[in-house]
């Protein structure tokens, strides 16, 4: 008995089918993933579209709200400052000093929102002049002298610079400011407070404070003193 070809036998057309089948559902399998995929994409791209629209309408209202807030802070100011130079009595420049401190913090958390702003966009400059650092630091620190004696806690600097520096009067204020209000706010009364300043082998400016700080276990850069924990953040 004469055998047919390979080619014409029924399990080689089977096999044959069975390859177009594997074949066609590969094909489909990949069709339906790239499918999958460039409806993911378009999704990606839609929400992406969303958060810049959703960042652009906050950057709006910042900016916005924070103009709206300082127009008025800007003209109570200027009276104050007319106040002042009038020669009111001893109590009374205290007092109008006082408030215009306060009005002048306020402003300046207000100019902060608007540079968080700018910096979202990008569009932070930097304002550097040359001038006497040491004095400059212990001016801001004297901010909150007041307020330090009121709570009987111990205001110290430590370090002394030398000759002039180019610097950012602006954003060390900032940055001071943040470190000082911080310092106060979580320093209980009769604590102490050490503003360290060093040259060498960089600008270093460190503040430390006796305040509630946080747990050993969280950080290595606290450690225990005789009124709680102490607690250092620094700058260069």
């Amino acid at each position: 008995m004469v055998q047919p070809p390979l080619w014409k036998t029924g399990w080689f057309f089977a096999l044959l089918a069975l390859i177009v089948i594997s074949n066609l559902l590969l094909l489909y399998r990949s069709l339906r993933s790239r499918y999958k995929l460039r409806q993911q994409l378009v999704q990606w791209q839609i929400e992406a579209y969303n958060l810049r629209q959703l960042d652009e309408m906050k950057s709006r209202f910042s900016t916005n709200i924070t103009h709206k807030f300082r127009t008025p802070l800007t003209l109570i100011l200027d009276p104050f400052e007319q106040l002042l130079q009038e020669g009111q009595s001893t109590a009374i420049q205290g007092r109008l000093s006082g408030i215009e401190t306060h009005a002048r913090q306020s402003l300046g958390l207000i100019n902060q929102l608007m540079d968080l702003t700018k910096l979202e966009a990008g569009m932070m400059p930097r304002h550097t002049s040359v001038g006497n650092l040491n004095e400059f630091i212990r001016t801001v620190i004297g901010i909150f002298q007041g307020q330090a004696d009121s709570r009987t806690i111990t205001l110290t600097v430590n370090g002394q610079l030398q000759g002039d520096y180019w610097f950012d009067a602006d954003k060390l204020k900032q940055i001071l400011v943040n470190l000082l209000s911080n310092a106060l706010k979580f320093t209980h009364n009769g604590g102490r407070i050490t503003i360290s300043i060093q040259a060498t082998p960089c600008l270093t400016l460190t503040v430390a404070d006796t305040g509630i700080g946080i747990a050993a276990d969280c950080t290595s850069s606290s450690k225990s003193g005789q009124k709680g924990w102490e607690w250092e953040e620094t700058i260069q």
